[in-house]
């Protein structure tokens, strides 16, 4: 009968270690993924910061490739699109 405690204990102290380097593995992949999902975001950032570097270019007027003057072009006429749309609700707002 004490053979069978021995065997007991060890095999639950086998399955407590092994599921402590399972549980270890987990964290250390999850903060692997967190390090990748904030070296996204800064590529996002990053990219942005592009973008607006050449929207800010194109609204001073200073000549940049066509494909990026053809995006701006939408951004603004977007924009514009914005500025009615918020006048619209402004002006409603102002009805209620």
């Amino acid at each position: 009968m004490n053979d069978a405690f021995e065997d007991l204990g060890k095999k639950l102290s086998e399955t407590a270690e092994a599921l402590a380097d399972k549980t270890g593995e987990l964290i250390e992949i999850q903060k692997l993924k967190n390090q990748i999902r904030t070296l996204k975001r800064g590529n996002l950032r990053d990219y942005s910061d592009i973008g607006k570097m050449y929207y800010e270019k194109y609204k001073a007027g200073e000549v940049i490739d066509a494909e990026a003057a053809a995006l701006c072009e939408a951004i603004s006429t977007r924009e514009e699109q914005i500025e009615g749309f918020e006048k619209e609700v402004t002006a409603r707002k102002d009805t209620i």
